[in-house]
Parts: structure tokens; sequence; C-alpha cells
């Protein structure tokens, strides 16, 4: 009976970023001003083209949240709905680099990358991750539009309110992933240095067989380290033995409102699940007032307004529907796509608002299999077709890599024949019959050799050879006939936890892949049901994504 592997992928959340990139030259001319502008060129297309497969990423994560919000909506009585858009896009970014075949084309066409190369993806979801731990606003890339255009006035305003100095108190996100594999079990080598070059992962070896008591308290106490607690178990107490590999990636945010609400304008106030004309509940409102982000949008019929945070870097935004009710309100989020929500956010100006706020903790959990298969994401539920052969092989444990069969990586120069070229000597070699011109004399005499050509001596300098990269080798892997290990997956399941107070939000989600083998010209008052997005403004990268019919009750501890 064919071995299963039982694999489990989580991921824990908080926050995430835009994209900010690199430069690269085209020809060289023999005019330096032709050079410059070449160069020039090509550096603005490479970013352009960068800028775009981020903005692709951010667009993929969160369309999937929402296709997946809507799903759970639809077969739930629940009063809220919160979700990770960043953490369950990485946990399948973290299967979509080990997949092949059917499994890959699955996951990518869900995650609507496009025609881009899985090495492009993989490079900027990487850079995605770099920018969002910088914490502060990186200068290489664009900010919201609506900042841009916003009166010198406000930018002043602002700036007078929080220092001009990264603050990791203001606002933090602390990203890490994590690797934990059966003692007696290897990944493979290339997927491995992947994900320890690219994503900077901690890799450590248990014993799932014989101690999966302790394996998962080691799992578990990883995981709330990184997410300072907020999610403190993220697998059983006790894992399946049959567990071969945990593939974890932990965020963690904590940031301060630009402007803080008012602390003692907080209070019970009525809230409307059914409209303002309905019966209403009381829950815990904030107040503030002063500039904010704000569009409202006649087609749509709905308003946003953006509730910033210090450092500049990332703002929650919230959508409220004309006469919103609790059915309003599905409409809408059914109605509404992230190119959408993106179009809404350009539009943003910033007007002065005063604003009603619930304040609340916001807790989910959820299995997420069956929404996945009804997306597309299929063969990697299903033991005979899941091929993820290029996480690991059945063979890996038995080779120190290549796992499976033995891979050589030709020098990709090596194909092409080298030119010899005619030259002369400085002093001629006394061998002169000799179909070897030089001898050891000559080699320790030193002669020079000079080109025929232009007539210049010739530089010593070694040849220069293009090493393939640990994801180049990965790639070359995609296309190759490979063992397939037939590990599956059992079941998604993701957690939230976000908890909103007056003075900003703190908050960490993770999912688990678990695999066998101006005057006041604004009043916002949020007392009906709301969605949220809490986004990272230069990489358009989704945070959180909620829907909120009945607000729970707050945890007051930051």
């Amino acid at each position: 009976m064919m071995n299963r592997f039982k694999l489990i992928i989580l991921l824990i959340l908080s926050i995430i970023a835009d994209e900010c990139l690199c430069d690269s030259t085209k020809n060289d001319r023999t005019q330096e001003n032709q050079i410059n502008e070449n160069k020039q060129q090509s550096q603005t297309s490479t970013v352009d083209n960068k800028t775009e497969i981020a903005n692709q990423i951010a667009l993929g994560v969160l369309n999937l949240s929402q296709q997946l919000t809507a799903k759970v909506l639809s077969s739930s009585s629940n009063n809220f709905e919160v979700m990770s858009p960043i953490s369950i896009g990485s946990a399948l970014q973290l299967v979509l680099l080990g997949a092949k075949g059917k499994t890959f084309d699955e996951i990518r066409n869900t995650m609507n990358y496009g025609n881009y190369t899985s090495k492009d993806i993989n490079e900027e979801f990487a850079e995605i991750i770099k920018d969002l731990k910088l914490n502060s606003v990186n200068p290489k890339r664009k900010i919201a539009k609506w900042r841009e255009q916003a009166s010198q006035q406000y930018i002043e305003h602002s700036l007078r309110r929080q220092d001009k100095n990264v603050n990791y108190t203001q606002h933090k996100i602390e990203v890490a992933n994590g690797i934990f594999v059966q003692s007696d079990i290897s990944i493979r080598q290339e997927y491995k240095d992947v994900v320890e070059r690219l994503y900077g992962s901690h890799i450590e070896s248990l014993n799932f067989k014989n101690e999966p008591g302790k394996a998962s308290q080691i799992i578990n106490a990883w995981v709330s380290e990184n997410t300072h607690g907020r999610i403190s178990e993220i697998v059983p107490k006790v894992m399946n033995p049959n567990t071969k590999i945990v593939l974890a990636n932990a965020l963690y945010f904590k940031a301060e409102w630009q402007q803080t609400f008012f602390e003692g304008a907080t209070g019970m106030k009525p809230f409307y699940p059914h409209g303002r004309g309905g019966k209403s509940i009381t829950v815990d409102l904030m107040a503030q007032g002063g500039h904010f982000p704000h569009f409202r949008d006649a087609e749509l019929n709905v308003e946003i307004l953006g509730f910033p945070y210090k450092q500049n870097c990332t703002t929650m935004y919230v959508i409220l529907p004309s006469e919103s009710s609790t059915e309003r309100l599905k409409e809408v989020q059914k109605e509404l796509t992230a190119e959408k929500i993106e179009n809404l956010i350009d539009q943003m100006t910033v007007k002065t608002a005063v604003i009603l706020f619930p304040k609340m903790h916001l807790k989910s959990g959820y299995h997420l299999r069956s929404d996945l298969q009804d997306l597309g994401v299929k063969s990697l539920f299903e033991e005979s077709e899941s091929d993820l052969s290029l996480m690991s092989s059945e063979n890996c444990a038995k080779m120190r890599e290549g796992c499976g069969h033995k891979i050589t990586f030709r020098d990709p120069l090596s194909s092409f024949p080298r030119i010899k070229r005619e030259v002369t000597y400085k002093v001629g070699s006394e061998a002169k019959d000799s179909a070897y011109p030089l001898n050891m004399k000559d080699f320790f005499n030193r002669k020079r050799i000079v080109k025929k050509s232009h007539g210049k001596k010739s530089k010593k300098t070694k040849r220069e050879v293009k090493r393939m990269s640990a994801l180049d080798r990965l790639e070359y892997l995609r296309n190759q006939q490979l063992t397939n290990p037939q590990v599956f997956a059992d079941d998604v399941i993701h957690k939230v936890d976000l908890n909103i107070n007056e003075k900003g939000t703190e908050g960490g989600a993770s999912t688990a892949v678990t695999l066998n083998r101006s005057g006041t010209n604004v009043v916002f008052r949020v007392d009906v049901p709301f969605m949220f997005l809490i986004r990272h403004d230069t990489t358009k990268i989704p945070l959180f994504y909620g829907v909120v019919f009945e607000p729970p009750a707050a945890n007051d501890s930051k």
C-alpha cells in the first residue's frame, strides 16, 4: 500500500506590502547620451513591469478572500466574518512553490496570476514581504493617490501628530517563516534553498512519528511567539504521527491611528443590523473628527472612508453602503471586486469628517477545503492527482539533494562555443615549433599577451560565469519528470484575531493546510452593517478583510 505523507502548511498573519523594485539596463551604445537614455528607459520598463506583477498579486489575494467570504456568508449565520487575505494567499503561495502540473495550474488560476511566470511571482512576493518589514514608506514605491493629492495643510497636520523617524511602537509588522520536518524526511534541496534565501525561512527537524505531542508544542510555541500571542495554537496539541512536514509563515500587525479616537467619547450607543429603521442593539461606538480620505460612488451607491495608521504605510478602509443593512451589505459584498475596491481608493480625496465607529474584537476560524475546491483548487485534495513533487519526494531521505534522481544544472554559458582569438607575444617563445607557444619558461618570465586587434593590451580577468539561482533551479525542475510523493491536502484551516480600539489595531491570523502523504463635509456614522479592509498602501496588499453585521464586544487589552 502506498505510503502517505502528511504535511501541514501553516500561516499566521498580520499585514503586508506593496512592491518596490530594482533597476536594469539594456544595450550599450557608443555615445554616452544614448547609453544613459537606454539605461533610463530600461529602468523605467523594469520597474513598471515589477509594479504590474505586484499589483496583480495584491488583486489576486484580495479577490480570493472576497470569493471565500462570499461562500462563507452564503451558509453562515454569524454576526461577522473576517479573514486575512495575505495569510491565505501566503499559505497557497508556499504550496504553489512546490507544486507541478495540474496542481500548480489550479492554484495559479485560482490566485489569478495571469501570464506571469512562477519565478516573477515568487520574486515579487518575496519583495512584498521585505517591504512590509521596512515599517516605513519605501521611496521607490508609489503611495496611494489620495496621499499624493492631499493638501499641504493636511500633510503638515499629519506630521505634527507623529514622529518623522521610523517608530516600531507606533507601527509594527513582523514576518516569520518556518519549515518543520520529520527527522527521517528531507525537503527537496532546491525547494529548501528558495524558501531559505527568498523567504528567509527557519528550518527545524522534529519527530512527529514518536513524539507528536512535543512536535505540536514546538510548532504552537513558534506560532505564538511570532504572533505575540494572538494565535496561541494552530496545530492540535497532539499531532497526527503521519505528519511529515509543517510549513509556517507568521505575520503580526500592531499600529496606532494617525489620529486617535477620543477615549472619553466612547460609549454604548445604538447599532442597527437591519438598517436605521429597524431594531437596534447596543454596542461601544468610538468618536473622532479630523481630516480623512473619503469618496462617495453614486453608481455603486456606497461611500468609503480611510483611517490612516502612523508611519503613513497602512490604512483601514471602511465601505458603507447607502441605507445599509445585513441584507444590503451581502449584496454589495458580492458586487464588489478587488478592481472595484482599488478604483474606490484611487478616487478618494481628503475631507474633514466627523466619525462614529465600533470598538470591537473580532475572532474567527474556518475550514476552507470545500470552498477552495469550489473555486477550482481540486487536485490538491486528491491523493491520486495531487503533485507536490517540487516540495518533496519519496526518495528525498536517500539523497542529499536532487531528490529522487540526479539533476545536473548546466552553466547557461557553456552551450556557447569559445572564440579563439589570435594573439602575439611581447617576447617570443623559445618553443617555436611546439603546438603550445608558451612553455614553462615563458610563464615564469610572465610574458604578456597582446591582442592584434586595436593594438591594446588585454587585462587578465577571470571569465565571468552566471550561476543559476535557487529559484532558477527549482523552475528548471518544474519542467522535468519527477517522482510524485503522493502528498495531498486534508483541509485548509484559517484563524484570525483582530482587536480594534481608540488607540489603534492589533491582530494576527493563521492558515493551516494539512496534507497526508475644509468645514465638516462628511458625517460617517458606522452604526449599520459595514465592510472593512486593512491595506498596506504602497504595496496595495490586503492584510485583513471583514464584513460586520453586528460588532462583537471589544477587548481593552492592546
